[in-house]
């Protein structure tokens, strides 16, 4: 197993087979290190690892917004494959460290590039757009559009150097004349080798707010026509989904079945999926037959969940706050990271399939020495009764198991 620096030790144990461990190393304990604590009664290291990351305010390895913009703008992707030049895409790595948007934009092309090669053609990608606890549409609606409009356009940039025709797609045409505006500098720059539409081209439905907009009553002159509009989603042989709500993935099925048939690809693009598949079934949104037939067949190609914990121990420091995440770079197995007092992310676990959010949290108490007796009351009290989602547990009517391969 590769060294999980700046750890000096690493003590492995035996676990179930769908643990493969980093590299085939089993799944791994984090030694004691800078910043940890020895708990008296478990003798075991206990990491005091509440340092920022991913999504943290006032990360200091992320740029800012401004800046994530201009650093994914001069990302290239280099002619030989990421395969022949990085030794650990293919298995995962040891340790992630993403310097800026750059690293991430990168990692997020190769891996979309590798996957089409692969014939793949409904993918995933998910990873914070905002180094800061606001990134999603709750906190900060237009940061975040913003944000994964400049991204998503990079990466669609990448995919149009290695002669794809790919098209970004926002959920309606209003959006579209938004995103027209605040993108136009940067599709002339990249020689309108990417093109720009909505979930409305082709549509059938009415929109009866559209006219009441002001970005609707105040076009660019040099606005395309509704039947270019049509006529570029033909061409395009990859469709970047992105900002689009749940009750806007029925338009994003149908616009599928429009213009996504016959092998052309749909990338669904930070639309947190995990979160749109808990309001499936609720009142006045979609029923959770969408996830089955439609959602359940996007592989995610490039994901990143991050989450904050902590635990009360009985010893000093008495409460042990710890950070991890979990991580895909496909073709790479799943793996389970937890962040070191460095900021960067170490592997302590992988696997075939996908990690539930419960069982990266088990991952990552193991790894701490924090996990209580199998079988004990603190445990059934901490996990409860129902420690996975409706879509987790119920697999049996889902056309693809794709969403967590």
């Amino acid at each position: 197993m590769a060294a999980l620096a700046p750890f000096s030790v690493c003590l492995p144990r035996e676990y179930p087979q769908r643990r493969a461990g980093c590299h085939g190393g089993g799944r791994v304990r984090a030694p004691v290190g800078v910043g940890q604590h020895v708990s008296s009664s478990a003798r075991r290291p206990v990491v005091c690892m509440a340092g920022k990351g991913f999504g943290s305010e006032n990360s200091s390895n992320l740029p800012s917004e401004d800046g994530s913009a201009q650093a994914a703008v001069d990302v290239k992707v280099g002619k030989k494959s990421r395969a022949e030049t990085d030794p650990e895409f293919l298995t995962g790595p040891s340790l992630y460290d993403p310097e800026s948007f750059k690293q991430i934009v990168e990692d997020v092309s190769a891996s979309t590039l590798y996957a089409l090669q692969q014939g793949k053609d409904r993918l995933e990608v998910e990873f914070p757009p905002l180094p800061s606890t606001v990134s999603d549409y709750s906190g900060d609606s237009d940061g975040f559009s913003r944000a994964n409009l400049q991204l998503a356009l990079r990466v669609c940039g990448d995919l149009a150097d290695n002669g794809y025709k790919p098209r970004l797609v926002v959920p309606d045409y209003t959006e579209y004349i938004t995103a027209f505006k605040f993108l136009r500098p940067a599709l002339e720059q990249l020689d309108d080798n990417v093109m720009l539409g909505s979930l409305d081209d082709g549509s059938t439905k009415l929109r009866p707010l559209a006219g009441l907009n002001f970005n609707a009553l105040f076009k660019p002159p040099d606005l395309p026509r509704e039947e270019d509009l049509r006529m570029e989603a033909k061409l395009a042989d990859v469709h970047v989904v992105l900002n689009a709500t749940t009750t806007e993935m029925i338009d994003v099925e149908e616009y599928a079945q429009r213009y996504c048939q016959d092998g052309k690809v749909l990338i669904l693009f930070n639309l947190n999926l995990d979160t749109l598949r808990g309001d499936l079934g609720q009142v006045a949104f979609p029923s959770k037959d969408l996830h089955y037939r439609f959602m359940s067949k996007f592989l995610p190609v490039y994901y990143i969940r991050t989450r904050n914990y902590s635990k009360t121990i009985t010893a000093p420091p008495y409460l042990v706050n710890y950070r991890g995440m979990i991580f895909r770079r496909y073709p790479a197995p799943w793996q389970v990271m937890i962040q070191q007092d460095n900021k960067s992310y170490a592997c302590i676990a992988e696997s075939e399939d996908r990690f539930t959010l419960n069982e990266g949290k088990e991952e990552m108490m193991y790894a701490l020495g924090l996990e209580e007796e199998k079988g004990s009351t603190l445990e059934f009290l901490r996990r409860g009764y129902k420690y996975k989602t409706w879509w987790e547990e119920n697999l049996e009517p889902e056309q693809s198991d794709n969403w967590r391969k």
